[in-house]
Protein backbone atom coordinates (compact mmCIF):
# COMPACT_ATOMS: atom_id res chain seq x y z
CA UNK A 1 0.00 0.00 0.00
CA UNK A 2 1.22 3.49 -0.80
CA UNK A 3 2.20 5.58 2.24
CA UNK A 4 1.20 9.22 2.39
CA UNK A 5 3.48 11.73 4.09
CA UNK A 6 1.64 13.62 6.81
CA UNK A 7 2.59 17.25 7.33
CA UNK A 8 2.54 18.13 11.06
CA UNK A 9 -0.20 20.54 12.21
CA UNK A 10 -0.46 22.74 15.28
CA UNK A 11 -3.20 23.52 17.75
CA UNK A 12 -5.24 26.73 17.79
CA UNK A 13 -8.14 27.73 20.04
CA UNK A 14 -11.33 28.03 17.95
CA UNK A 15 -12.28 25.12 15.69
CA UNK A 16 -14.81 25.71 12.90
CA UNK A 17 -16.67 22.86 11.18
CA UNK A 18 -17.85 23.09 7.57
CA UNK A 19 -21.25 21.64 8.54
CA UNK A 20 -21.53 24.39 11.14
CA UNK A 21 -20.70 27.01 8.52
CA UNK A 22 -23.41 25.69 6.21
CA UNK A 23 -25.99 25.76 9.00
CA UNK A 24 -24.95 29.29 9.98
CA UNK A 25 -25.45 30.48 6.43
CA UNK A 26 -28.83 28.81 6.03
CA UNK A 27 -30.45 29.67 9.41
CA UNK A 28 -28.75 31.34 12.34
CA UNK A 29 -31.37 30.20 14.83
CA UNK A 30 -30.86 26.56 13.90
CA UNK A 31 -27.11 27.19 14.14
CA UNK A 32 -27.57 28.65 17.63
CA UNK A 33 -29.43 25.50 18.72
CA UNK A 34 -27.03 22.98 17.13
CA UNK A 35 -23.56 24.53 17.01
CA UNK A 36 -20.78 23.56 19.36
CA UNK A 37 -20.06 27.29 19.53
CA UNK A 38 -23.53 27.87 21.03
CA UNK A 39 -26.02 25.37 22.59
CA UNK A 40 -24.66 22.19 20.92
CA UNK A 41 -27.99 20.33 20.86
CA UNK A 42 -29.38 17.47 18.78
CA UNK A 43 -32.64 15.49 18.92
CA UNK A 44 -32.63 12.64 21.43
CA UNK A 45 -34.10 10.36 18.74
CA UNK A 46 -32.05 10.41 15.50
CA UNK A 47 -33.64 12.06 12.48
CA UNK A 48 -34.44 9.14 10.16
CA UNK A 49 -32.71 10.36 6.94
CA UNK A 50 -29.51 11.17 8.86
CA UNK A 51 -29.73 7.84 10.68
CA UNK A 52 -29.86 5.90 7.41
CA UNK A 53 -26.93 7.81 5.92
CA UNK A 54 -24.78 7.45 9.02
CA UNK A 55 -25.39 3.71 9.28
CA UNK A 56 -24.58 3.08 5.61
CA UNK A 57 -21.54 5.32 5.90
CA UNK A 58 -20.17 3.45 8.91
CA UNK A 59 -20.71 0.00 7.41
CA UNK A 60 -18.83 1.00 4.23
CA UNK A 61 -16.04 2.59 6.25
CA UNK A 62 -15.46 -0.68 8.09
CA UNK A 63 -15.72 -2.69 4.87
CA UNK A 64 -13.27 -0.65 2.81
CA UNK A 65 -10.97 0.39 5.63
CA UNK A 66 -10.70 -2.76 7.72
CA UNK A 67 -12.16 -5.51 5.55
CA UNK A 68 -14.91 -6.03 8.11
CA UNK A 69 -18.22 -7.69 7.31
CA UNK A 70 -20.87 -5.18 6.29
CA UNK A 71 -23.40 -6.96 8.49
CA UNK A 72 -21.23 -7.25 11.60
CA UNK A 73 -20.44 -3.55 11.32
CA UNK A 74 -24.08 -2.65 10.87
CA UNK A 75 -25.06 -4.73 13.92
CA UNK A 76 -22.46 -2.88 16.00
CA UNK A 77 -23.68 0.49 14.76
CA UNK A 78 -27.33 -0.27 15.47
CA UNK A 79 -26.53 -1.58 18.95
CA UNK A 80 -24.69 1.64 19.67
CA UNK A 81 -27.52 3.83 18.36
CA UNK A 82 -30.03 1.83 20.41
CA UNK A 83 -28.12 2.75 23.56
CA UNK A 84 -28.14 6.42 22.55
CA UNK A 85 -31.83 6.53 21.65
CA UNK A 86 -33.07 4.70 24.76
CA UNK A 87 -36.74 3.77 25.04
CA UNK A 88 -38.85 4.79 22.04
CA UNK A 89 -42.52 5.58 21.68
CA UNK A 90 -44.56 3.32 19.40
CA UNK A 91 -44.40 5.74 16.46
CA UNK A 92 -40.68 6.28 16.97
CA UNK A 93 -40.09 2.52 17.13
CA UNK A 94 -41.93 2.04 13.82
CA UNK A 95 -39.82 4.75 12.23
CA UNK A 96 -36.71 3.09 13.64
CA UNK A 97 -37.71 -0.35 12.31
CA UNK A 98 -38.50 1.08 8.87
CA UNK A 99 -35.12 2.81 8.77
CA UNK A 100 -33.26 -0.37 9.75
CA UNK A 101 -35.08 -2.32 7.01
CA UNK A 102 -34.16 0.35 4.46
CA UNK A 103 -30.50 0.36 5.54
CA UNK A 104 -30.30 -3.43 5.12
CA UNK A 105 -31.91 -3.31 1.67
CA UNK A 106 -29.62 -0.51 0.46
CA UNK A 107 -26.49 -2.30 1.63
CA UNK A 108 -27.57 -5.65 0.14
CA UNK A 109 -28.21 -3.94 -3.17
CA UNK A 110 -24.88 -2.10 -3.05
CA UNK A 111 -22.94 -5.33 -2.42
CA UNK A 112 -24.59 -6.79 -5.53
CA UNK A 113 -23.70 -3.70 -7.56
CA UNK A 114 -19.98 -3.64 -6.78
CA UNK A 115 -19.73 -7.18 -8.16
CA UNK A 116 -20.97 -6.10 -11.59
CA UNK A 117 -19.78 -2.47 -11.76
CA UNK A 118 -17.66 -1.80 -14.86
CA UNK A 119 -17.21 1.96 -14.48
CA UNK A 120 -13.87 3.77 -14.68
CA UNK A 121 -13.71 4.06 -10.88
CA UNK A 122 -14.95 0.58 -9.91
CA UNK A 123 -13.61 -0.98 -6.73
CA UNK A 124 -10.73 -2.91 -8.28
CA UNK A 125 -9.25 0.28 -9.77
CA UNK A 126 -9.06 1.96 -6.37
CA UNK A 127 -6.63 1.76 -3.48
CA UNK A 128 -8.11 3.03 -0.25
CA UNK A 129 -5.34 5.05 1.37
CA UNK A 130 -6.91 6.54 4.48
CA UNK A 131 -10.51 6.36 5.66
CA UNK A 132 -12.33 8.52 8.21
CA UNK A 133 -9.57 11.12 8.23
CA UNK A 134 -9.80 13.75 11.01
CA UNK A 135 -8.35 17.15 10.22
CA UNK A 136 -7.56 20.40 11.99
CA UNK A 137 -5.88 22.86 9.64
CA UNK A 138 -5.20 26.62 9.52
CA UNK A 139 -7.57 29.09 7.92
CA UNK A 140 -5.79 31.87 6.04
CA UNK A 141 -6.61 35.55 6.16
CA UNK A 142 -7.31 36.40 2.48
CA UNK A 143 -5.81 39.88 2.91
CA UNK A 144 -2.47 38.73 4.29
CA UNK A 145 -2.20 35.12 3.12
CA UNK A 146 -1.06 33.98 6.56
CA UNK A 147 -2.85 31.71 9.07
CA UNK A 148 -5.22 33.50 11.43
CA UNK A 149 -4.45 32.35 15.00
CA UNK A 150 -8.11 32.73 16.04
CA UNK A 151 -9.63 29.98 13.86
CA UNK A 152 -8.91 26.58 12.39
CA UNK A 153 -11.00 24.37 10.10
CA UNK A 154 -11.79 21.08 11.78
CA UNK A 155 -13.72 18.00 10.75
CA UNK A 156 -13.49 14.56 9.25
CA UNK A 157 -13.75 13.34 5.68
CA UNK A 158 -14.56 9.90 4.37
CA UNK A 159 -11.15 9.17 2.93
CA UNK A 160 -8.51 9.43 0.22
CA UNK A 161 -8.33 6.95 -2.64
CA UNK A 162 -5.67 6.34 -5.24
CA UNK A 163 -6.98 5.65 -8.75
CA UNK A 164 -4.48 3.17 -10.13
CA UNK A 165 -5.12 3.54 -13.91
CA UNK A 166 -4.72 7.35 -13.89
CA UNK A 167 -2.23 7.60 -10.98
CA UNK A 168 -4.36 10.27 -9.30
CA UNK A 169 -5.55 10.91 -5.75
CA UNK A 170 -9.15 11.75 -4.88
CA UNK A 171 -11.21 12.60 -1.84
CA UNK A 172 -13.57 9.65 -1.27
CA UNK A 173 -17.03 10.95 -0.39
CA UNK A 174 -19.98 8.62 0.27
CA UNK A 175 -23.45 10.08 -0.23
CA UNK A 176 -26.97 8.73 0.15
CA UNK A 177 -29.76 10.57 -1.65
CA UNK A 178 -33.41 10.28 -2.58
CA UNK A 179 -32.52 11.24 -6.16
CA UNK A 180 -29.08 10.69 -7.66
CA UNK A 181 -29.85 13.07 -10.51
CA UNK A 182 -30.85 15.95 -8.25
CA UNK A 183 -27.82 15.46 -6.01
CA UNK A 184 -25.43 15.27 -8.98
CA UNK A 185 -26.57 18.71 -10.16
CA UNK A 186 -25.29 20.28 -6.93
CA UNK A 187 -21.88 18.66 -6.68
CA UNK A 188 -19.90 21.12 -8.79
CA UNK A 189 -20.64 23.62 -6.01
CA UNK A 190 -20.23 21.28 -3.05
CA UNK A 191 -18.50 23.41 -0.42
CA UNK A 192 -18.21 20.58 2.07
CA UNK A 193 -16.19 18.33 -0.21
CA UNK A 194 -14.23 21.34 -1.47
CA UNK A 195 -13.24 22.05 2.12
CA UNK A 196 -12.04 18.44 2.36
CA UNK A 197 -9.77 18.99 -0.66
CA UNK A 198 -8.43 22.15 0.99
CA UNK A 199 -7.74 20.27 4.25
CA UNK A 200 -6.25 17.15 2.64
CA UNK A 201 -3.76 19.17 0.58
CA UNK A 202 -2.50 20.83 3.76
CA UNK A 203 -2.20 17.53 5.61
CA UNK A 204 -0.85 15.24 2.91
CA UNK A 205 2.09 15.70 0.58
CA UNK A 206 0.04 14.95 -2.54
CA UNK A 207 -2.07 16.72 -5.15
CA UNK A 208 -5.78 16.00 -4.87
CA UNK A 209 -7.45 15.85 -8.30
CA UNK A 210 -10.96 16.29 -6.97
CA UNK A 211 -13.75 14.40 -5.25
CA UNK A 212 -14.90 10.90 -6.11
CA UNK A 213 -18.52 10.64 -5.02
CA UNK A 214 -19.83 7.18 -4.20
CA UNK A 215 -23.57 7.89 -4.46
CA UNK A 216 -26.25 5.49 -3.29
CA UNK A 217 -29.94 6.00 -3.82
CA UNK A 218 -31.77 5.81 -0.51
CA UNK A 219 -34.40 3.36 -1.68
CA UNK A 220 -34.89 -0.38 -1.61
CA UNK A 221 -35.29 -2.08 -5.00
CA UNK A 222 -38.75 -3.42 -5.74
CA UNK A 223 -38.87 -7.21 -5.42
CA UNK A 224 -40.98 -9.03 -8.05
CA UNK A 225 -44.00 -10.90 -6.72
CA UNK A 226 -44.67 -14.59 -7.30
CA UNK A 227 -47.43 -15.25 -9.84
CA UNK A 228 -49.79 -18.22 -10.00
CA UNK A 229 -47.44 -20.23 -12.24
CA UNK A 230 -44.81 -20.29 -9.48
CA UNK A 231 -42.58 -17.94 -11.44
CA UNK A 232 -41.70 -14.37 -10.52
CA UNK A 233 -43.47 -11.52 -12.22
CA UNK A 234 -41.84 -9.95 -15.26
CA UNK A 235 -43.63 -6.66 -14.80
CA UNK A 236 -41.46 -3.58 -15.01
CA UNK A 237 -40.48 -2.15 -11.66
CA UNK A 238 -38.01 0.06 -9.82
CA UNK A 239 -35.21 -2.48 -9.59
CA UNK A 240 -31.94 -3.36 -11.30
CA UNK A 241 -30.84 -6.28 -13.42
CA UNK A 242 -28.58 -7.56 -10.67
CA UNK A 243 -31.23 -7.25 -7.93
CA UNK A 244 -33.73 -9.05 -10.20
CA UNK A 245 -31.28 -11.89 -10.83
CA UNK A 246 -30.59 -12.13 -7.08
CA UNK A 247 -34.34 -12.42 -6.45
CA UNK A 248 -34.56 -15.16 -9.10
CA UNK A 249 -31.78 -17.13 -7.43
CA UNK A 250 -33.41 -16.68 -4.03
CA UNK A 251 -36.76 -17.88 -5.41
CA UNK A 252 -35.54 -20.77 -7.60
CA UNK A 253 -32.45 -21.72 -5.60
CA UNK A 254 -28.86 -20.47 -5.67
CA UNK A 255 -27.77 -23.31 -8.00
CA UNK A 256 -30.58 -22.82 -10.53
CA UNK A 257 -29.48 -23.54 -14.09
CA UNK A 258 -28.80 -20.38 -16.11
CA UNK A 259 -30.50 -21.91 -19.17
CA UNK A 260 -33.67 -22.23 -17.11
CA UNK A 261 -33.52 -18.56 -16.16
CA UNK A 262 -32.81 -17.51 -19.74
CA UNK A 263 -35.69 -19.61 -21.05
CA UNK A 264 -38.25 -18.18 -18.65
CA UNK A 265 -36.90 -14.68 -18.02
CA UNK A 266 -34.68 -13.99 -21.01
CA UNK A 267 -36.86 -11.18 -22.33
CA UNK A 268 -36.40 -9.36 -19.01
CA UNK A 269 -32.62 -9.64 -19.22
CA UNK A 270 -32.51 -8.21 -22.72
CA UNK A 271 -34.52 -5.17 -21.63
CA UNK A 272 -32.37 -4.35 -18.62
CA UNK A 273 -28.91 -2.79 -18.54
CA UNK A 274 -26.36 -3.67 -15.86
CA UNK A 275 -24.55 -0.34 -16.20
CA UNK A 276 -27.42 2.15 -16.18
CA UNK A 277 -28.97 1.14 -12.87
CA UNK A 278 -30.39 4.34 -11.34
CA UNK A 279 -29.39 3.29 -7.81
CA UNK A 280 -25.60 3.70 -7.64
CA UNK A 281 -22.92 5.78 -9.34
CA UNK A 282 -19.27 6.71 -8.91
CA UNK A 283 -18.98 10.33 -10.00
CA UNK A 284 -15.58 12.11 -10.18
CA UNK A 285 -15.72 15.91 -9.87
CA UNK A 286 -12.44 17.72 -10.49
CA UNK A 287 -11.62 20.79 -8.36
CA UNK A 288 -8.94 23.27 -9.45
CA UNK A 289 -6.75 25.33 -7.16
CA UNK A 290 -8.46 28.63 -7.97
CA UNK A 291 -11.85 27.44 -6.75
CA UNK A 292 -10.32 25.87 -3.64
CA UNK A 293 -8.68 29.22 -2.78
CA UNK A 294 -11.97 31.05 -3.41
CA UNK A 295 -13.76 28.55 -1.19
CA UNK A 296 -11.27 28.98 1.66
CA UNK A 297 -11.62 32.76 1.54
CA UNK A 298 -15.41 32.53 1.80
CA UNK A 299 -15.22 30.02 4.66
CA UNK A 300 -12.83 32.34 6.48
CA UNK A 301 -15.12 35.37 6.28
CA UNK A 302 -18.04 33.27 7.52
CA UNK A 303 -15.93 31.96 10.41
CA UNK A 304 -15.18 35.53 11.43
CA UNK A 305 -18.90 36.16 11.80
CA UNK A 306 -19.45 32.92 13.72
CA UNK A 307 -16.89 33.69 16.42
CA UNK A 308 -18.34 37.15 16.97
CA UNK A 309 -20.36 36.89 20.24
CA UNK A 310 -22.58 39.78 19.12
CA UNK A 311 -23.96 37.89 16.11
CA UNK A 312 -27.74 37.57 16.42
CA UNK A 313 -29.43 34.18 16.03
CA UNK A 314 -32.43 35.14 13.91
CA UNK A 315 -34.44 32.56 11.90
CA UNK A 316 -34.47 32.27 8.12
CA UNK A 317 -37.77 30.51 7.35
CA UNK A 318 -38.31 28.82 4.01
CA UNK A 319 -40.82 26.17 2.99
CA UNK A 320 -38.36 23.31 2.43
CA UNK A 321 -35.84 24.22 5.11
CA UNK A 322 -38.36 24.55 7.93
CA UNK A 323 -40.42 21.46 7.05
CA UNK A 324 -37.37 19.21 7.38
CA UNK A 325 -35.65 21.01 10.26
CA UNK A 326 -34.99 18.96 13.40
CA UNK A 327 -35.56 22.11 15.52
CA UNK A 328 -38.91 23.00 13.96
CA UNK A 329 -40.99 22.61 17.16
CA UNK A 330 -38.86 24.72 19.55
CA UNK A 331 -38.31 27.33 16.84
CA UNK A 332 -42.05 27.79 16.22
CA UNK A 333 -42.69 27.88 19.96
CA UNK A 334 -39.97 30.47 20.40
CA UNK A 335 -41.44 32.64 17.63
CA UNK A 336 -44.87 32.51 19.35
CA UNK A 337 -43.43 33.49 22.74
CA UNK A 338 -43.98 30.02 24.23
CA UNK A 339 -41.85 27.94 26.58
CA UNK A 340 -39.42 26.57 24.01
CA UNK A 341 -36.88 25.73 26.73
CA UNK A 342 -39.14 22.95 28.04
CA UNK A 343 -39.16 21.39 24.56
CA UNK A 344 -35.39 21.57 24.36
CA UNK A 345 -35.06 19.89 27.75
CA UNK A 346 -37.58 17.15 26.94
CA UNK A 347 -36.68 16.24 23.36
CA UNK A 348 -33.04 17.26 22.85
CA UNK A 349 -29.68 16.43 24.33
CA UNK A 350 -26.11 17.59 24.18
CA UNK A 351 -24.62 16.37 20.91
CA UNK A 352 -23.09 12.92 21.39
CA UNK A 353 -22.94 11.59 17.83
CA UNK A 354 -19.83 12.40 15.88
CA UNK A 355 -19.89 12.36 12.08
CA UNK A 356 -18.86 8.74 12.35
CA UNK A 357 -19.61 5.89 14.78
CA UNK A 358 -18.58 6.31 18.41
CA UNK A 359 -18.82 3.77 21.21
CA UNK A 360 -21.14 4.50 24.11
CA UNK A 361 -20.69 2.82 27.48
Amino acid sequence: MKQLTTIPSFNQPTNIHISDIRTFRSCRRKWDFSSGLRQNLEPSVPYAPFFVGRAVHYALEEYYGKGQSIWDSLDAYLANETKIAGNLWKGEQQQWDDSVALISEVLQHYMLWIQVDTSEFRDETLEFMDLEVPFNVPMYDPDTGIPDPRVRLEGRFDGIVYHKPSHTYWIWECKTARSIGELAKSLENDEQAGAYVFAAQQMKDIKISGVLYNIMRKKAPVHPREINTGMLSKAKGDFTAFSYIADLRKHHGADVDWKFLEQHYGDMFYNMSIGDNGFFVRLPIRRNQYEIKELQDNLYWTAMEMINPEVKAYPAPTFIQCNFCSFRAPCLTMSKGGNFQSLLQAEYQQRVRAESFREVE
